[in-house]
């Protein structure tokens, strides 16, 4: 067998800063080969451990443990029965298996922990019950002289009731009632209802299919799609917008885009930015050189250097030319970063080996040989 470090198994726990670490160790037998070692002491020792750790040990520090007469030792078998009670807390679950262990040794055998756990923790938790459904009662029809005042009660508990077989089944009980045209008239309205939330459901779709298509062919100035988002938001409002439009990374892209430059629709910078995100944080280069830029101006958003700095660089590891010239900036001008020439110089290369024209001045500028 190999033996693993448990200290190296509590530093890694320590370095990942969970909330909760647990190490069982049901390792702490006699030693076989006590003679061949110098030490000759029984048992694991206490150690330390990080911050929301619990430690158990099958006994006592120093002591050692039996071994049992079943595929498991005393402990690890009482261990696994009580893990598996629903609704036990981890320390009440470990008290419970010391005393187990506890009576089964003849009190020879007493587990130990040693915790620095702060919150609880269950093994498995109690299953919750499913919520109770309230079902509306109708009272039957009776052949007594309370037969009116039963079905005024009935009306009176389904009279408001939008669901319309609950309607339905006090017609069952009363059909030719003195509330049963009642009945039959707001049964309709239901149904009316009903049938205007799903025509109203259909224009709505067919609302984004249109904008889905207008934006899709969106080019340069057009402003039809502007248009377009401007009469949703008009019938909809922009958080059903922002909500249901469900487009690719370019397209999403072309929507910060109406929005920066007014096309159809009035100029709206916080709306560009939201848009620009969304597509940067999708992986679209144009998209985060665009909202670096809205950080480095402030449009939409709080003017920040270190956002622009990020998100020019997110543009420029996907070989985005105006990220790359936008960044070149950015180390010239120490905005963001510390001011470093050779940085803005490579960076300004590479832009230029992509033909982007503002670069090649810049970098003649520099007196920087064009061997790029």
């Amino acid at each position: 067998f190999e033996a693993v470090d448990v200290g190296r198994v509590l530093n890694r726990m320590e370095a990942a800063e969970n909330r909760l670490n647990m190490v069982i160790l049901d390792a702490c037998r006699d030693n076989p080969f006590a003679r061949s070692f110098r030490s000759s002491s029984k048992g694991l020792a206490q150690m330390d451990s990080p911050s929301g750790t619990l430690i158990a040990y099958a006994t006592a520090p120093g002591k050692t443990a039996a071994d049992g007469d079943g595929e498991n030792g005393i402990y690890t078998e009482n261990l696994l029965q009580q893990m598996q009670v629903s609704g036990l807390e981890l320390s009440q679950m470990f008290k419970k298996v010391r005393a187990a262990v506890s009576h089964a040794t003849d009190k020879k055998q007493i587990p130990w922990e040693a915790s620095s756990v702060t919150g609880d923790f269950y093994f498995t938790p109690v299953e919750k019950s499913p919520p109770k459904q309230t079902t509306v009662m109708v009272p039957p029809p009776v052949t007594t002289g309370q037969n009116v005042d039963l079905e005024q009660e009935a009306w009176n508990l389904i009279k408001d009731s939008e669901d319309a077989a609950v309607v339905e089944m006090f017609l069952q009980q009363y059909p030719e009632g003195k509330f049963s045209f009642l009945a039959r008239l707001k049964l309709e309205q239901l149904s009316t209802t009903s049938e205007q939330v799903a025509v109203s459901q259909n224009e709505h779709q067919q609302w984004l299919n249109r904008l889905y298509e207008t934006i899709r062919q969106h080019r340069g100035e057009d402003r039809q799609a502007g248009g377009l988002v401007k009469k949703y938001i008009d019938t909809y409002g922009v958080e059903q917008l922002q909500k249901n439009l469900k487009l690719s990374s370019a397209d999403t892209y072309k929507i910060g885009l109406i929005y920066r430059k007014g096309l159809g629709i009035p100029p709206d910078n916080e709306q560009a930015v939201f848009w620009f995100r969304k597509a940067a944080v999708e992986g679209y280069s144009s998209a985060q050189t665009r909202l670096g830029y809205m950080f480095r101006k402030g449009y939409g958003v709080v003017k920040n250097n270190s956002q622009a700095v990020y998100w020019y660089k997110k543009a420029a590891q996907q070989g985005d030319a105006q990220g790359q010239f936008n960044l070149g900036g950015m180390y010239l001008k120490g905005y963001g970063v510390p001011k470093n020439r050779e940085q803005a110089i490579y960076h300004y290369k590479q832009a230029a080996k992509q033909g982007h024209a503002m670069a090649e001045q810049i970098l003649r500028r520099l007196g920087v040989p064009t061997d790029y």
